[in-house]
C-alpha cells in the first residue's frame, strides 16, 4: 500500500500501524491548506516581520530572506516556521490583496488582468450573440488612452466586403460611415433602414470628394483657405420653380460686362482695368438711402502697393479743396483710417483738431519711433505737460501690486535709477551702476508710511548747527565732527565710542553714515542708538 495519494500527496495510514492520528492529523492539516485555497499576496518579495499563524502567501519569483528558493510554492506560517507546499497545475487560489483568483499553470501562477482575456462572447448589461459578439447596453461608452493617443480599427476581410459603423433607431439603420463594399470611403443615409442614399464619397485613389445628392444652396459656400471670412455663396434665390440652370466655364478668361452699350449696373460690379472719367462733374455715390461706397478698398496682394489719389493734379498757383464729410451744419459723421502708417508732408506745419478726442495705438514725437513697449515716444529737450485749471497730475497705473509702475532714468537706453512702486505697492527709490544690477536706496511701506533706508546713509554734513532745528533732525557738523539729534527740543551730541552692537541697532559713525546691524557685532568709534531715528 503507498504512502501517500496519488494527486495531493497526502499520508495515508499503514495495515496495523501505530499512532495512527498523527496520520491522520497530517493529512487533515494538508486539506486545510488546499482545501478553499486562499492566501494574502503573491507579490510580495520580503516575508512579513510579524505573521499570524495560518497565513499564506504566493511565493514570487524574487523573494528573498526565509522565502528565498522557493518562487511559486506556497507559504504557510505555522508553529514559528515557514512550510512550503508545491502546488500542481490547475490548483485556484482567491488572492486577498488583489481581490481576484490566480490559477496555477505549472509553471507559475495567472490572474485573468495578468494576460490577455479571450472570450467567445461578450455582454455589458446585454446579451451577445453569434454576430453581436460584443454588445454593450449603457448610456455611453468611453475607449481611453493608453500612452498619446486611441485608435479604433475597423478591419474586413476584403474591399469588397464592408468595415463601417452604423447609426441605428430601434435597431434599424439610419446612416452607415465607413468603407462600405469597396475600399472608398463613404457615408450612407436611410429613411427606413432598407433603402440608402450615397451622401459623400470619398475615393481611395484620389482623395476626391463627391456629393451624389448634390447641395442645398443655403448651405454651399466657398471660403477662401487662407482667410475664411472671404467666401462665396451659391444661391438659387432667382431661379424658378421646376427650373434647372447648368454652367459651363468658358477655355478663356471673361469678363461678363457690356462697357461698348449704354448699360444700367445693379448690384455690385469689380471693373479690375483702369477706369477714367473725364467729364468736368462727375457723381459717385447719390443714393439718399443707407449706402456704401468704397475707393480701392480691393484687397492687396503682399508685397503690393495700392496707391489712392484724391486731388494731386493741382499746378503751381492752383487751389485744390478735398472736403470728407458733410458740410451741412450739424450733420454728424465718422472718419476711420485703417492703414498701419499716415504721413504728412513736410510742408504741412500745423494740424488742428481743438475739440476732438484723439485715439491712437502708438505715437512717436520729434521724430521718435514708439514701438510694443514704448507706445509713446518722444524725443524732445524738454516734455510739458501743463494744467488745465488749478493744476496737473500725472498717473502711472499698473495691473496688479506685483506689477511695476515707475519713472526710469536711463544712459545710453540703460537703466541708471528707478522711482515708484516696483514689484509691490510700496514706493521705493532704486539705483544701478550698470542697468543690471540694482540697489535699493529707500522704501516706503503704503501702510504706516513709514521710511526705510536699506543701504548706508552718509549725512553730508555742514559747518554749523542748523539756525532753527526741529525734533527728530539728525545732522553732521563737520567743524566739531560731532553727529547731533535735536530731542525734546534739546540738540544733543552723539560722542564716539565703543559699543556692542546687537541685532536691529541703529549705527552712526563718527564720519556722518548710518546704518543698522544684521547681527550682533563689536564696532570702534561707533554708538549704537536703541531707538528709532527720524532723519528731516
Amino acid at each position: 500500500m503507498p504512502d501517500t495519494s496519488t494527486i495531493l500527496s497526502l499520508p495515508m495510514i499503514q495495515p496495523a500501524q501505530a499512532q495512527k492520528h498523527v496520520t491522520h492529523n497530517e493529512a487533515v492539516r494538508l486539506l486545510d491548506l488546499m482545501v478553499q485555497l486562499s492566501v494574502k499576496a503573491r507579490a510580495l518579495s520580503v516575508p512579513p516581520v510579524s505573521p499570524v499563524l495560518g497565513d499564506r502567501y504566493i511565493v514570487p519569483a524574487e523573494a528573498s530572506g526565509a522565502w528565498a528558493g522557493q518562487a511559486g510554492k506556497i507559504a504557510l506560517f505555522e508553529t514559528g516556521v515557514w512550510q512550503f507546499f508545491t502546488p500542481l497545475a490547475g490548483w485556484q487560489a482567491y488572492v486577498v490583496a488583489e481581490a481576484a483568483m490566480a490559477i496555477f499553470n505549472g509553471t507559475a501562477w495567472l490572474a485573468l488582468t495578468d494576460g490577455p482575456l479571450s472570450v467567445g462572447q461578450l455582454g455589458v448589461s446585454a446579451t451577445p450573440d453569434a454576430s453581436n459578439r460584443l454588445a454593450v447596453s449603457s448610456p455611453a461608452s468611453l475607449f481611453d488612452h493608453a500612452g498619446a493617443g486611441h485608435l479604433m480599427k475597423l478591419n474586413k476581410a476584403s474591399a469588397t466586403d464592408s468595415a463601417s459603423v452604423a447609426f441605428q433607431t430601434g435597431y434599424s439603420s439610419r446612416a452607415l460611415l465607413g468603407t462600405q463594399g469597396s475600399d472608398d470611403f463613404s457615408l450612407k443615409v436611410s429613411s427606413d433602414g432598407a433603402s440608402f442614399l450615397d451622401a459623400v464619397t470619398v475615393a481611395a485613389g484620389t482623395g476626391y470628394v463627391a456629393l451624389p445628392q448634390g447641395v442645398l444652396a443655403s448651405g454651399f459656400t466657398l471660403r477662401d483657405p487662407a482667410d475664411p471670412t472671404k467666401r462665396a455663396t451659391f444661391s438659387l434665390a432667382s431661379v424658378t420653380t421646376a427650373t434647372t440652370r447648368s454652367y459651363t466655364l468658358p477655355n478663356a478668361n471673361t469678363e461678363l460686362a457690356g462697357l461698348a452699350v449704354t448699360q444700367t449696373f445693379t448690384g455690385a460690379k469689380t471693373f479690375s482695368g483702369g477706369l477714367t472719367v473725364s467729364g468736368a462733374t462727375a457723381s459717385l455715390g447719390t443714393s439718399t438711402a443707407n449706402s456704401t461706397y468704397s475707393v480701392g478698398g480691393g484687397a492687396t496682394a503682399s508685397g503690393n502697393t495700392s496707391t489712392i489719389s484724391l486731388g494731386t493734379g493741382g499746378v503751381s498757383g492752383s487751389t485744390t479743396v478735398v472736403n470728407i464729410g458733410s458740410s451741412v451744419a450739424g450733420a454728424l459723421g465718422t472718419t476711420v483710417i485703417n492703414s498701419p502708417s499716415v504721413s504728412f508732408a513736410a510742408s504741412v506745419t500745423s494740424i488742428a483738431a481743438p475739440a476732438a478726442a484723439v485715439t491712437a495705438d502708438k505715437l512717436g514725437l520729434g521724430g521718435a519711433t514708439p514701438d510694443a513697449t514704448n507706445r509713446l515716444s518722444v524725443n524732445a529737450a524738454a516734455t510739458l505737460l501743463n494744467h488745465a485749471g488749478a493744476g496737473h497730475q500725472v498717473k502711472l497705473n499698473k495691473a496688479g501690486a506685483a506689477d511695476t509702475a515707475s519713472l526710469t532714468f536711463q544712459t545710453g537706453f540703460s537703466g541708471r535709477a528707478e522711482m515708484g512702486t516696483t514689484g509691490s505697492d510700496d514706493f521705493a527709490i532704486k539705483v544701478s551702476p550698470d542697468g543690471s544690477t540694482f540697489y535699493t536706496a529707500m522704501t516706503v511701506g503704503r501702510a504706516t508710511g513709514q521710511a526705510t533706508l536699506p543701504q548706508v546713509l552718509n549725512l553730508g554734513g555742514q559747518a554749523a548747527d542748523p539756525a532753527s532745528p526741529v525734533n527728530g533732525m539728525v545732522w553732521l557738523n563737520t567743524t566739531s565732527g560731532q553727529v547731533k539729534v535735536r530731542s525734546a527740543g534739546v540738540s544733543q551730541a552723539i560722542s564716539a565710542g565703543i559699543s556692542d552692537g546687537a541685532k536691529g541697532d541703529v549705527i552712526v559713525s563718527g564720519g556722518g553714515t548710518v546704518w543698522a546691524l544684521a547681527a550682533p557685532a563689536k564696532y570702534g568709534v561707533q554708538v549704537a542708538l536703541n531707538q528709532q531715528a527720524f532723519i528731516n
